[in-house]
């Protein structure tokens, strides 16, 4: 891995661990209204924001560059069920090829990468007031 990786992926997972902090800190009862202004701009996530991937932060073997980046799109698209399943086919299933929320993000370096069924926090760049 070059030193430009290896710097890409510290920031990557400090970017990730502060955000996830920072939402924790959200989830207080009683909220005071800038918290609960973050809390709710984190959890509204926008094309074009730098998100972070919660559902796997805290699998040691997953690459933190993967896990943050530009939200490019969101969509519903078909499950894949390997290469050695049969076609779906809706008459014998008795119901509709089932689909999955697929998330694209644009990775610090650069890559587009697809994540199903995840969840993401936004990570605001913006001053909130």
């Amino acid at each position: 891995m070059s030193e430009k990786v290896k710097q890409l992926e510290a920031l990557a997972k400090a970017i990730r661990n502060i955000t996830y902090n920072a939402h924790g800190a959200t989830l207080i009862g009683p909220e005071i209204p800038v918290v609960q202004r973050l809390g709710n701009r984190m959890n509204d996530i926008k094309i074009g924001d730098l998100i972070v991937e919660i559902s796997t932060i805290w699998m040691q073997q997953r690459s933190d560059l993967d896990g943050l980046g530009y939200l490019i799109r969101i969509e519903q698209e078909p499950v894949d069920f390997g290469p050695r399943a049969e076609p779906w086919d809706e008459k014998e299933e008795g119901q509709p090829h089932p689909t999955e929320r697929c998330t694209y993000i644009k990775t610090l370096d650069g890559r587009e990468f697809r994540w199903t069924n995840a969840s993401f926090i936004a990570a605001p760049i913006e001053l909130l007031r």
